[in-house]
């Protein structure tokens, strides 16, 4: 699959990223310059997240791709990203910590840096899938899918259930460095 914008004015459709591989999941940036998602290039199901600031004619609308940026390179599945209204950092579900145990993690916006050296923060904490996260308009709630309940007979997880939480400040970033410190 490839992502494409279409306009409701002219009723014409652009294509934006075509690359080989899946490429799905975008979503604007608040500001509407650039897109975030999800993509799988090298063909191993670890999606990678990547972000392309757009191109514009003189009259606004979306001509292309003007500059893209990968944000991650590793082994996890990287998927849903999504921006937090200020435009200063995304949330996406990651599965850093096991393909049993994906979490929603931060990641700052800095398209001058390379993959593995994004700020990034960890969001939840819970096992199992917490995934798919979204802010509220004003960025004062975050709302994600979780399957942090009790198994109903017969089910082998949890099912899945919208969790919320009121946001405070900025993601508490840094998380990997802490993380490989402890662990010396």
């Amino acid at each position: 699959p490839d992502i494409w914008v279409y306009d409701t004015k002219t009723n014409k459709s652009v294509a934006l990223v075509t690359t080989k591989g899946y490429n799905g999941g975008p979503f604007f940036s608040p500001d509407s310059q650039m897109i975030v998602y999800r993509s799988d290039r090298r063909g191993d199901s670890n999606l990678q997240l990547f972000a392309s600031a757009l191109a514009f004619d003189g009259e606004g609308a979306i001509t292309g791709i003007k500059a893209e940026t990968q944000l991650t390179d590793d082994a996890n599945v990287n998927w849903a990203p999504y921006f937090h209204p200020s435009g200063k950092y995304l949330i996406y579900a990651c599965s850093a910590m096991g393909h049993t145990n994906y979490e929603v993690f931060a990641m700052k916006v800095d398209l001058t840096k390379k993959p593995g050296e994004q700020t990034i923060a960890r969001i939840t904490t819970a096992p199992g899938f917490d995934g798919l996260p979204v802010f509220s308009d004003d960025g004062k709630v975050m709302m994600w899918t979780s399957q942090r309940g009790g198994k109903i007979e017969g089910e082998q997880r949890p099912s899945s259930q919208l969790w919320v939480a009121k946001v405070t400040g900025e993601p508490v970033w840094g998380w990997k460095a802490e993380a490989e410190e402890k662990s010396k």
